[in-house]
């Protein structure tokens, strides 16, 4: 857009998005892993028990989850399973503020008594409450530094 239109007399609607805003279009890269996000799936391989766990938290089957964690994978991954996909990560990102590192990669296995929990583990929880819960398991995390 050139200055001249900027100052122009008459009001009107000025759209100063890229064209590959999420407003205006899917781009390609919401349907492949980002290069970060493969490289913490496919180093953080022991923080579930199994593919079975992971692949529910991401919503897919474990055959799926499998070739997901390549960091070659050429298949689709929706919008849905990429936030599942981020939660767990921003998860494990506030353990690692919080605790050290045995108890955060641990702490999501483990019975919590905290608030959101009851005595239940975490990942139970965030597999059958899917990813509302998992989103408020991440926002508590994010929380604790703060006094929260």
């Amino acid at each position: 857009m050139l200055a001249a239109q900027l100052l122009r007399a008459q009001p009107g609607l000025v759209l100063l998005q890229d064209a590959n805003n999420l407003l205006l279009a899917k781009p390609a890269s919401l349907h492949r892993l980002s290069p970060q996000l493969e490289n913490r799936l496919t180093s953080n391989r022991a923080l579930f028990r199994g593919a079975g766990q992971a692949a529910a938290l991401a919503d897919m089957s474990p055959d799926k989850w499998r070739g997901a964690r390549r960091l070659n994978y050429r298949g689709r991954i929706n919008v849905d399973q990429m936030i599942r996909l981020s939660a767990p990560i921003g998860i494990y990102r506030s353990l690692e503020l919080y605790f050290d590192t045995s108890i955060a990669r641990s702490w999501i296995l483990l019975p919590n008594q905290g608030p959101l929990f009851a005595g239940d583990k975490p990942v139970e929880l965030m597999i059958d409450r899917s990813l509302p819960y998992m989103l408020s398991v991440r926002h508590y995390l994010e929380a604790l530094p703060k006094g929260h």
